[in-house]
């Protein structure tokens, strides 16, 4: 299913979309849906308004639809979620068929705050979505977890379809950490796509923007590096475990 809408619409107007969805779509027959708003023909204005972003409130109407395979959300405004754990963990539970999840574009939250989501919020999608391959969403990538599995857990939970990550302007600072640890859940990953030719209302967020592009950029170079070196890791742990007695 396709859905174009003629303006930008609001974070109510979303809702009650999503609401009537639930109310007239079979449950039981929706795989696919793509919506988009009303796009302006210019440069993508970023905005910190929360009233005019997605929330959560407004996407949950949707997790009656347990086989959606294809989810694919365009709002100008982007995403704001105060509460991701709980968000993720219910999507990911949820649609476990799903091969393609992008909510584009979670832009900065209010006060200019970066994303609630967090390396460990993606885990829940390794862990329960086997079949996804593209995931979109913006999370907070300034504090990569270490490399270390007695306090990560690398080796429980993985996906080996994933290879396109979304990121748009997720902050990053350390595009060596960054790619070691989202190829330890996500080995097959191969690319980062980011906000090209989006332009903010000041010029410091024009500026962290930029930075962030430059850093997913890097973090991309490195990322079949370990990509490679944890596929090594897992085929020598495999083989251990069929010679053990």
């Amino acid at each position: 299913m396709l859905v174009k809408f003629t303006g930008v619409k609001t974070t109510a107007s979303w809702k009650q979309f999503f609401i009537a969805m639930n109310k007239h779509c079979d449950h039981r027959k929706l795989m696919e849906l793509v919506c988009r708003d009303g796009l302006n023909r210019g440069p993508t204005i970023i905005t910190t308004n929360s009233d005019e972003m997605v929330d959560y409130e407004a996407l949950k109407p949707l997790l009656v639809f347990h086989k959606l395979a294809w989810l694919d959300i365009k709002a100008t405004k982007g995403f704001h979620f105060s509460d991701p754990s709980t968000m993720i963990q219910e999507m990911a539970t949820t649609w476990k068929n799903v091969q393609e999840l992008n909510l584009s574009m979670l832009p900065f939250s209010p006060a200019g705050a970066p994303s609630k989501i967090t390396f460990l919020g993606l885990i829940p999608f390794a862990k329960h979505c086997p079949k996804l391959e593209v995931l979109g969403l913006s999370f907070n990538a300034t504090s990569p977890p270490v490399v270390d599995k007695k306090k990560f857990p690398w080796n429980e939970f993985y996906n080996t379809k994933l290879r396109e990550l979304h990121v748009w302007n997720s902050p990053i600072k350390k595009p060596t950490l960054v790619a070691a640890a989202l190829s330890g859940i996500f080995p097959s990953l191969e690319t980062f796509k980011t906000i090209e030719g989006a332009e903010a209302e000041a010029q410091d967020r024009q500026e962290i923007m930029e930075a962030s592009n430059r850093g997913w950029s890097k973090a991309e170079e490195l990322l079949k590096v370990f990509s490679a070196v944890r596929e090594q890791e897992r085929s020598y742990a495999n083989r251990c475990k069929a010679v053990q007695p």
